[in-house]
């Protein structure tokens, strides 16, 4: 995309004012003057504004006019538009007028069932429809939009190079409380790309709201350059696949409906774009939708509230009376998945930062596939993982392990002087793999370890994967030479610090594991063993320690006459809780038994022999309900 911007600038500084003459004359603009190269804004009437002295203006820096009394930007591509062609369309005449080659790719896709576009034979059925939503035929036939042999309205998605990926449909009619709202074409495939997005280009802001018809609403009122989502508020596999795209705009409006639903996606979606590139609009009282705007409010009001949007507000100022409470019940956050750590945990809630330590030895990496990795999956969460001390291959193993569960792993001898060895059945294995793919991703450098690398890479997977669960194993394996500091411990504070402000900016879950301090006996830890700057502790959220039992301890110590001075320990594994910020139950102990086969730690029967999605068909959704993975 790029390379197609500056290809773009080059045609049009090619074209130059060729495009004064094409424009002027088409459409026919009033009080023309050659030489200050201005006139009336052709726009004024339909764009809701009015003007009776020139204002419409040649820039020659953009090779573009601009109105200055609505601030349209209307060069030789908008004008090729606005006679009915794709952006990409328009983009390539411009290029064949200057004799300039672009190849613009091939977005085919393998084994996709395209739709069938829609005849435009007879439309009277989605234009007297579409009117009482007052949107006008122009507009209709502008965007496309077509009718159905039922009289349905047919709104048909195409990528950038103008390929049909899908077709969504919805009654010509008022739609009835339990009714069916919309479909998509049967027996065709369907992509998470952006309606509108054909026509659009990125050198203007991006318009982004949640249906066609909001779409349709922007376009009527001068807001060419929206596009609507494709499936629902709560529905972000658009921003990954749009990702490229996306990001070669400058800058969003987001015009999530007025509700519930709609703040959720905000609260998604702009951290993600980028707050800084990002506004927003305030919906007059008593209207939910862009379309309920355009219907209540006409054309002129719809723009006069679109072009009255705000910048996302300073991060990091916020009046303490708009402080919203908070709801520990309800906010996100991601379940260990061990009942009685859960009890006391509720959740490891996203927009923290929690903190494991153990000796080497302890289990607590084992512990930590367990609890970060096959958990998060379980609950529906994205998993980014930065391993120093496995490749990825070992660490698949060790993931897997507790995913498969004993019924799923086999015994393996490779001669009787050997070991015995585990491994998950090959079926188990094929059906696990499917189930989680694109859901964990590894960081694969072995050779860049840096801090700003890695921090760089959760960038990306934060925002255009949707990834809310980050798992860095271990502290003493990331290169943080970057952080100025006479110590190493001022270096880990500070990337620790880093760390700590990418959980709370895109409001997700870091699980870091940090070392402790050499000690010179095998003992149980305190949080002031941890290795490093004791600041690492206390910007956490959670600091936890795993102690493997030695064989003493479960034996216990008894005096000469046989009492127990010294409990025995039944456990495999005790974790203590030293800090649990966001509720406050903390310096706990938790005992675990290991099932080594399986790699797996639990308390009860529920624990070790739990069934993950991949075996179960059901995927356990982070707000508790249950949806079949098959469906």
């Amino acid at each position: 995309m790029e390379d197609l911007k500056d290809k773009l600038v080059e045609a049009k500084e090619i074209y130059g004012e060729k495009a004064i003459d094409v424009i002027v004359n088409d459409l026919q603009i009033d009080e023309w003057n050659n030489k200050k190269k201005e006139g009336i804004c052709p726009f004024h009437t339909k764009d809701g504004h009015s003007e009776s002295t020139p204002s419409f203006k040649w820039n020659e820096k953009d090779n573009a006019f601009k109105c200055f009394g609505c601030g349209k930007v209307y060069g030789i591509v908008d004008h090729y538009q606005e006679q009915g062609n794709s952006f990409k369309r328009s983009v390539q005449k411009l290029f064949d007028d200057t004799n300039l080659k672009f190849d613009f790719g091939d977005t085919k896709l393998r084994d996709y069932i395209y739709p069938q576009k829609e005849p435009r034979d007879n439309m009277k059925k989605v234009y007297d429809y579409l009117a009482l939503r007052k949107i006008s035929e122009e507009t209709i036939n502008r965007m496309d939009i077509a009718q159905d042999i039922k009289g349905n309205v047919v709104f048909e998605y195409y990528d950038q190079n103008d390929t049909l990926l899908t077709s969504k449909y919805r009654p010509s009619k008022k739609v009835k409380k339990g009714d069916t709202k919309t479909w998509c074409q049967k027996d065709a495939d369907t992509s998470h790309i952006l309606f509108n997005m054909n026509r659009v280009s990125f050198d203007k802001p991006l318009y982004i709201c949640e249906g066609e018809l909001d779409c349709a609403s922007l376009v009527e009122s001068g807001f060419t350059n929206a596009v609507s989502i494709p499936f629902g508020a709560n529905n972000y596999h658009w921003i990954e696949r749009n990702w490229e795209w996306l990001d070669t705009f400058d800058s969003f409006v987001i015009l999530a409906d007025n509700d519930e639903a709609g703040e959720k996606m905000k609260q998604e979606v702009i951290p993600r774009l980028g707050d800084w590139r990002c506004k927003t609009i305030e919906y007059p009282s008593g209207t939910k939708d862009v379309n309920e705007i355009l219907f209540k409010y006409g054309k002129d009001g719809l723009f006069t509230v679109v072009e009255s949007a705000t910048d996302v507000p300073i991060k990091d100022i916020v009046d303490l009376a708009d402080v919203e409470d908070m709801d520990l019940v309800n906010a996100p956050g991601i379940k260990t998945g061990i009942k009685e750590l859960d009890k006391r945990l509720g959740k490891l809630f996203l927009g923290t930062l929690a903190v494991w330590t153990g000796i080497n030895g302890s289990g607590k990496s084992t512990l930590l596939n367990q609890i970060c990795v096959c958990e998060p999956l379980n609950q529906g969460f994205k998993t980014f993982i930065f391993s120093g001390e496995l490749n990825n291959s070992q660490l698949r193993n060790w993931v897997e392990y507790p995913l498969a569960g004993g019924d799923n792993i086999e015994e393996q001898k490779i001669a009787d002087d050997q070991p015995i060895y585990f491994k998950v059945k090959p079926h188990a294995k094929s059906l696990m793999r499917e189930w989680y793919r694109g859901k964990v991703f590894l960081y694969d450098n072995e050779i860049d370890k840096s801090a700003e690398t890695i921090l760089s890479r959760m960038d990306v997977m934060a925002r255009k994967h949707g990834v809310k669960n980050f798992l860095i194993d271990n502290l003493m394996m990331v290169d943080i030479a970057k952080y100025k500091g006479d110590s190493i411990f001022d270096k880990q504070k500070q990337f620790t610090l880093d760390l700590l402000r990418f959980a709370n900016k895109y409001n997700v879950l870091v699980n870091l594991v940090a070392h402790p301090r050499k000690l010179d006996i095998v003992k149980r830890l305190s949080k002031m063993d941890v290795s490093g700057s004791g600041d690492i502790t206390n910007m956490a959220h959670y600091v936890f320690a795993a102690h493997r039992v030695t064989k003493a301890e479960k034996e216990g110590i008894m005096n000469k006459a046989g009492d127990y001075i010294t409990d025995p320990i039944p456990f495999d594994m005790i974790m203590d809780l030293f800090k649990n910020r966001p509720i406050g139950f903390q310096d706990i102990e938790f005992g675990f038994f290991f099932d080594t086969k399986c790699k797996r730690f639990y308390k009860d029967d529920a624990e070790h022999y739990k069934k993950y999605g991949w075996d179960s068909g059901i995927l356990e959704q982070s707000d508790g309900d249950r949806i079949s993975v098959f469906d």
